[in-house]
């Protein structure tokens, strides 16, 4: 059977604000003609070219966290100027990787506002400006056609870890937020599972820190039993698929956080997170860790103590790129008209395609 290969550029900035992860990568797959679904061109390698991340300035990351309370002039200069900002460390990525080789640029900026009621989601980074500059395609607002078509605009990476990653009967991220995906009979469902770094990084830079360093704060502390009830609390009216937002994460979360002792809120908010995952992989039998939270050792040790199977944590780069990647592979199935959402990961309750496609001129 003949093998595609193609390569794709994957960028993608998460709600912790962190920086800009930049992925080169190279597919290959099955060559099957006329076919919508990706699953039936498995199997499915990658291999990663080149990857870098560019931490924000602290400025910048200040920027960016007021970014949605901008008036909309405000917000297009901030939206154009976070986009001269993308090419240029692509450029810069460029002197030391072939992005020229690249067939399509997935770009998925940061999300200044995500409302599922009201169908509207909007992410920062002019892609149209970017595919210009570096005169290649760009695939960007993976969010806006998923939310039109009755989704929740989230989580998307689910169709990566089908098709990348699918030795795993259950991937969890440990981002900003906690998500998963896991195949169950015969089908892949997703959902956020609670706040992760989003709200330890806060923690910890009231106690001087950027961030918990290998969980090292979180194992100081103990587990403060009122307060996490209170946090299994903000979890109780989600009953099936969820896609949390910062909105919800600084209305709800934050202020049940803001007054407890450190670094016992840190300990608690761990234990959270553990048992949200326990909630919700409960079939599980083997589970792959990626995202920032995999470096909490704490963290890690209190998701082993609850899942029942085996937890697996990959090599840096997958940890470090898992999104950027597997949004190079979203940009790549847009661009080639295949499907890239499973219909029982956001609730539309349908496969199909998301994503807008910018061409250069």
């Amino acid at each position: 059977m003949e093998q595609i290969t193609v390569n794709a550029v994957g960028l993608m900035s998460g709600t912790s604000l962190d920086g800009l992860d930049i992925c080169l990568v190279q597919f290959n797959h099955k060559a099957v003609s006329e076919e919508s679904d990706p699953r039936k061109y498995l199997p499915w390698t990658f291999q990663i070219l080149g990857a870098h991340t560019y931490l924000h300035s602290p400025a910048q990351k200040e920027e960016l966290k007021k970014a949605h309370l901008l008036a909309d002039i405000e917000l297009g200069v901030l939206d154009k100027r976070y986009a001269k900002w993308v090419v240029e460390k692509l450029q810069k990525f460029a002197q030391e990787h072939p992005i020229k080789t690249a067939e399509v640029i997935g770009f998925h900026g940061p999300t200044i506002f995500h409302d599922v009621a009201n169908k509207i989601s909007v992410q920062l980074g002019d892609a149209s400006f970017i595919a210009q500059e570096l005169n290649c395609p760009v695939v960007a607002d993976f969010r806006s056609a998923d939310l039109l078509a009755g989704g929740r605009g989230a989580p998307l990476v689910p169709m990566g870890d089908a098709l990348l990653f699918n030795s795993f009967d259950a991937r969890v991220n440990l981002g900003g937020f906690a998500n998963f995906s896991l195949d169950l009979n015969g089908a892949t469902i997703a959902s956020d599972s609670s706040i992760c770094n989003f709200a330890l990084d806060r923690l910890a830079q009231k106690m001087g820190n950027p961030y918990d360093r290998n969980g090292q704060l979180s194992a100081q502390g103990t587990v403060d039993k009122a307060l996490l009830r209170q946090l299994e609390e903000t979890m109780e009216p989600f009953t099936s698929g969820v896609a949390l937002s910062r909105e919800w994460a600084e209305a709800v979360v934050l202020p049940v956080l803001c007054d407890a002792e450190l670094p016992s809120a840190l300990t608690t908010l761990c234990e959270h997170v553990a048992l949200q995952l326990k909630r919700r992989l409960k079939s599980a039998q083997k589970v792959l860790l990626s995202g920032g939270g995999a470096y909490n050792d704490h963290l890690v040790a209190r998701i082993r103590q609850h899942l029942p199977g085996s937890v697996h944590i990959p090599d840096t780069q997958t940890i470090e790129m898992k999104e950027a990647l597997i949004f190079a592979l979203l940009a790549y199935l847009k661009k080639a008209g295949s499907h890239n959402v499973l219909k029982e990961t956001t609730g539309t309750g349908f496969d199909h395609t998301t994503g807008a496609l910018f061409m250069p001129s």
